[in-house]
């Protein structure tokens, strides 16, 4: 049920705010409005292990859940209507070449950030005897990582361009997945590895959506769910390689397979070039001057 009600959430609000913001300001806004998912992680993954430690491993939910409850009951007070002036009818989505290649860059940085994760506390534990809440305490690092790579987009991606902010956030996710390779066990320096891929793995997907709103403005909530599924899938693939790489050839074969990845999914991206009906990327001040 989680696992259904946070794709429909994403792509709800992400095209909610891109009816409203021009293409010139959405890497902002939109950069923006994701620091609440590493907000989320700063605070919520160490208060989730110190209260599984006091309270037990379901008392969490509780709290979050209600959090949620919370949130839903103020979304119709908060929000505006949708009108036929801000939400145009969607239309009949077709995915070209440049669609297509944008869903599997994706799936393919997805799959990579995801098959370290969910080996990363495994890690963790087995390499240095870590607590789940001194391993909540090295997650907040890892949050700290994302807020800036989130920061990063709000504060760039419409100046440098979306989409070379996609791309240099999978290219900096590739170098930080090296990193690791090369850390020998050393935790500090594999903390720091796992900062800079996930700072870099941040940009990209955040980047991704504002470039993405833009792709099919006419059918924009369902290309946005398309991304969601190249993400899922990938993560999914990521879920079931990740455990096994780790398990019989160690982390860093791991993260080595993650950077290959990372480089795959530029060679895909440059590949499938810019799509004919996204808007040309600019950034704030050309797009005033113009």
């Amino acid at each position: 049920m989680m696992g259904v009600a946070k794709p429909m959430f994403d792509v709800s609000a992400q095209a909610y705010l891109a009816d409203r913001v021009a293409y010139e300001k959405r890497g902002r806004v939109l950069g923006i409005f994701e620091l609440t998912w590493a907000g989320g992680l700063l605070v919520g993954a160490p208060l989730a292990g110190w209260m599984i430690r006091t309270s037990g491993w379901d008392s969490p939910f509780w709290l979050f859940g209600g959090l949620i409850a919370v949130g839903a009951l103020l979304v119709p007070r908060l929000l505006d209507r949708d009108t036929g002036d801000v939400h145009g009818a969607e239309g009949r989505l077709r995915l070209d070449r440049p669609s297509r290649a944008l869903l599997v860059t994706a799936g393919l940085y997805a799959m990579a950030a995801q098959m370290m994760f969910v080996v990363l506390g495994a890690w963790l534990e087995d390499s240095f005897g870590l607590s789940l809440v001194e391993a909540g305490g090295i997650a907040v690092f890892i949050g700290l990582a994302e807020l800036s790579g989130e920061g990063a987009v709000a504060g760039f991606a419409d100046r440098i361009g979306k989409r070379r902010s996609v791309t240099t956030g999978i290219l900096i996710a590739a170098a930080g997945f090296g990193m690791f390779a090369l850390a020998h066990g050393t935790l500090a320096m594999g903390v720091a590895a796992a900062m800079v891929a996930y700072f870099g793995f941040e940009m990209a997907i955040v980047s991704g959506v504002p470039y993405a709103t833009e792709i099919h403005p006419h059918a924009r909530a369902r290309f946005l769910s398309w991304m969601v599924v190249g993400w899922a899938v990938g993560r999914t693939f990521g879920s079931a390689l990740g455990p096994r790489l780790y398990v019989e050839s160690g982390i860093a074969t791991a993260a080595l397979v993650a950077a290959g990845l990372n480089l795959a999914a530029v060679a895909v991206f440059v590949w499938g070039g810019t799509p004919k009906n996204a808007i040309e990327d600019r950034s704030v001040a050309d797009s005033i001057e113009s």
